[in-house]
């Protein structure tokens, strides 16, 4: 493995525990784990786990539970 592709697998990676841990939006995700550019994030996000960071965020969060 290259060290781009190491350093890009580390962040969508990260990515993806931000996304289900937190609260921030794909874009702030993104800056926070290195990236400048949203829309590459997202490629980058789609080809390691092949959805979107919006439906991968959906699938692994649990809704709140009915009162």
């Amino acid at each position: 493995m290259s060290p781009m592709a190491y350093l890009r697998q580390m962040r969508v990676e990260r990515m993806a525990r931000l996304l289900v841990s937190t609260d921030l939006s794909v874009a702030e995700t993104a800056r926070s784990v290195g990236w400048r550019n949203q829309f590459h994030a997202s490629q980058c996000f789609h080809a390691a786990y092949g959805v979107s960071p919006t439906e991968f965020r959906r699938q692994h969060t649990t809704p709140p539970p009915i009162a």
